[in-house]
């Protein structure tokens, strides 16, 4: 049912993308579409393979019956293949509907596919083993990871849709392009020989080569396979002399959540610059997003503190020694990414003022952002995995979101919006907006944050 559609989709992409009579287009496109299928499939297996041969007590059980490691590593291969199907499938299914639409072989296609699934799946397998006796942290972050790589690859699926590119010209995308198809359209690219044997039967040896070498990869790892618990031999504790400072920059840094609000932001701003070409966009959605998680980051490291609580109430410092590293980190750990991110701007014809300008509100809206956070957490303090109730974060993204569409965002696509803002607002409010927008939110931004600090102190006081 599912690959259907994808063998229908596939079909009617490349022969829209045939009628342009530019063979390259067609190259490019089912080569970032195997290239991406593929690394979705993967990354979906490791995650589920890991959790299984390291945290699933069915594999204790397992071991301690009178089968073969191997045989337990494949058991566990053939049912991370049964619950995640919908990636194979649309493999499958995806690649016969290329090779429908130029004319080749159905049944080649089949087989190809069916060896790249194999492939991936005993790829998957070997990188599980290698990876199964790792920390529980050590885990999550993988997991992390895998997840924001996914999250990027379906954003380049989107941008790379055939109607949007049917819309622009080509000579234009294949310049920005053009270093993309050299890598996945390379013989080097094993996810890529599935489309190559469909030309030249002889990449088959290739392809079932790296199978029956990954499946020996497997083999081998699978016999030091271990499901005994982990112990830790030693623990050294190391000061770093900035106090309450250094203690919250280490709980930043074990925190895999923080890793995501730092990287996201930027990779998808870069992405959305790459392909419209328009560096307006690229700093705004970078500065949306990453005001926001400034907020939770602020309330996260408050939470830490009530994690032990009351114990920082007996410590011999001042409240504020311990608010301020809370608010502070955040932005030290934005400031420097975001104007990475907007510097790099230049490149697309930003103005270097400009961008100066910009970096200089953003740091006063990642201060009142990380403040927002922490006083909507100290409302209603939480324990557990939830930093902030539904409530606080939309009361927490409305505000930061709004300064910075205020303070910058609407500036920054006043001339390519001009005249959705004059329906919106009305001419009138809508000039006056373009003018005098920045001043407003920067007033406003340093008001409230003048009123939560009181609020916080009141609060701070009450509860010693």
């Amino acid at each position: 049912v599912f690959g259907l559609p994808i063998y229908a989709i596939n079909y009617e992409s490349t022969r829209f993308l045939s009628t342009y009579g530019i063979e390259e287009i067609v190259d490019l496109n089912i080569g970032f579409w195997s290239f991406s299928i593929s690394i979705l499939s993967l990354t979906s297996f490791v995650p589920f393979l890991m959790y299984n041969l390291s945290r699933n007590e069915e594999t204790g059980i397992l071991y301690t019956f009178p089968i073969s490691r191997f045989q337990i590593a494949l058991l566990f291969s053939i049912t991370s293949l049964i619950s995640n199907t919908m990636m194979p499938v649309a493999y499958v299914f995806g690649l016969m509907g290329y090779a429908s639409a130029t004319s080749r072989s159905l049944l080649l296609a089949f087989v190809l596919s069916s060896l790249n699934v194999l492939f991936i799946v005993f790829v998957s397998l070997l990188i599980a083993l290698l990876f199964s006796k790792s920390a529980k942290a050590n885990l999550r972050r993988l997991n992390l990871y895998i997840f924001l790589f996914d999250l990027i690859v379906l954003v380049l699926m989107i941008q790379m849709n055939p109607a949007t590119l049917g819309g622009k010209r080509f000579t234009e995308i294949f310049q920005k392009l053009r270093i993309m198809k050299n890598i996945l359209n390379s013989p080097w690219n094993p996810f890529y020989w599935p489309v190559l044997g469909l030309e030249n039967s002889i990449f088959i040896v290739p392809i079932l080569s790296s199978v029956l070498m990954a499946f020996a990869g497997v083999r081998l790892a699978s016999r030091k396979m271990d499901f005994s618990p982990l112990k830790l031999s030693s623990w050294s504790l190391r000061g770093t002399g900035f106090g309450v400072f250094g203690k919250d920059l280490k709980i930043a840094g074990r925190k895999e959540q923080f890793f995501f609000f730092l990287v996201y932001p930027v990779v998808f701003s870069v992405l959305y610059g790459f392909f419209t070409g328009d560096p307006s966009v690229m700093i705004s959605i970078n500065c949306v997003f990453s005001v926001f998680y400034s907020s939770v980051m602020g309330a996260a490291l408050m939470q830490s503190e009530y994690e032990s609580n009351p114990l920082f109430k007996t410590f011999p410092v001042h409240w504020t020694r311990i608010l301020f590293p809370k608010i502070i980190i955040p932005v030290l750990m934005y400031v420097p990414v975001s104007s990475a991110v907007i510097l790099s701007s230049m490149m697309m014809g930003f103005e270097f003022l400009k961008a100066l300008g910009v970096i200089s509100f953003m740091v006063l809206a990642y201060t009142f952002s990380s403040l927002a956070g922490v006083r909507e957490f100290l409302k209603s303090p939480t324990i557990g995995r939830v930093v902030l109730p539904v409530t606080s974060v939309l009361k927490v993204e409305a505000w930061s979101v709004g300064l910075v569409f205020v303070g910058l965002v609407y500036r920054l696509t006043y001339e390519r919006s001009k005249l959705l803002y004059f329906k919106i607002l009305g001419t009138r409010i809508a000039m006056f907006m373009s003018e005098y927008g920045t001043v407003i939110s920067v007033i406003l931004a340093i008001t409230f944050m003048s009123v939560w600090s009181f609020e916080i102190a009141k609060e701070m006081k009450r509860s010693d």
